[in-house]
């Protein structure tokens, strides 16, 4: 039989054998950040980056609609929504991991970015609002992570223009050449390093008038993305969650992809769910 979302959240709601969810909201006590927390921090410090961070709500249900809000966006393809994921460090923390990683900072329900030294500079209330497509995602997260005109994008941006070495430097330069094969010689050595030139990659993009130019700088962010590894945290994991089978009947996965027992299943990628972790 086939499952459809509305019918699985009303499973995950009720069901505590679902996902783990005893753990999952709060029966087990949180005294101190979890590693994990510590490895976004210093992510964030060695990147230049933002923490884009997801404090869900309070209910089962809510954190079971964030969870498949967040990972549709993941998954979604869309060049929108992989350039916030590649441009911040994004963290998923539940109500009580929040209390102990941003004691009074954190409250159920809100976004926070931090900036790369981990301090709070933006809070807005309504995590899931934004999260219903990546039109809308990049909408509002774009401004909140990047700050108005793009401040605060330009401030890393210019911190890895300063680092770049002189092969790098001709790249960016010759990504506006006239040929076509003198465009791809100049992404391909900035792809050697996207990782670390990222916030220059993407404020570039944002600010390009010349749309050759802007395509090719949009397919180093996607290339970045999609290398990316999803059992592990970074563009396409956030910190803080892990990719968990989608349906209770003996599903499992199995090197991050998901096997079910055939007796049910979720209609189109809902073969597995994203996790808030607790530790």
């Amino acid at each position: 039989m086939k499952v459809d979302r509305r019918t699985f959240l009303g499973f995950a709601a009720t069901g505590p054998l679902i996902f783990g969810l005893n753990e999952l909201f709060g029966q087990v006590q949180v005294q101190e950040p979890p590693p994990w927390w510590k490895g976004a921090l210093k992510r964030m410090k060695e990147t230049g980056r933002p923490g884009l961070v997801f404090v869900a709500p309070a209910s089962a249900d809510r954190i079971t609609e964030l969870g498949w809000a967040i990972r549709d966006l993941l998954e979604s393809g869309d060049s929108r929504a992989q350039e916030i994921f590649c441009s911040a460090v994004v963290i998923c923390l539940r109500p009580d991991v929040a209390r102990v990683c941003l004691p009074g900072d954190a409250a159920p329900n809100v976004i926070l970015v931090l900036d790369s030294s981990g301090k709070v500079v933006e809070r807005a209330e309504s995590c899931g609002v934004g999260l219903e497509n990546p039109k809308s995602f990049e909408e509002r997260f774009s401004l909140l992570l990047h700050g108005e005109g793009d401040a605060r994008l330009a401030e890393s941006a210019d911190k890895v223009r300063a680092s770049l070495t002189d092969a790098e430097k001709r790249a960016l330069a010759d990504l506006a050449a006239e040929t076509v094969e003198a465009r791809d010689r100049a992404a391909r050595e900035l792809a050697k390093n996207s990782e670390a030139l990222m916030p220059l990659i993407v404020y570039e993009r944002r600010h390009s008038k010349d749309q050759q130019r802007a395509a090719v700088l949009q397919r180093l962010v996607d290339s970045r993305f999609e290398a990316a590894d999803e059992t592990a945290p970074g563009p396409r994991l956030p910190f803080g969650a892990r990719y968990e089978a989608g349906h209770g009947c003996g599903a499992e996965l199995e090197e991050g992809v998901p096997t079910q027992c055939g007796m049910a299943r979720l209609e189109g990628k809902g073969q597995r769910f994203l996790k808030f972790l607790d530790k």
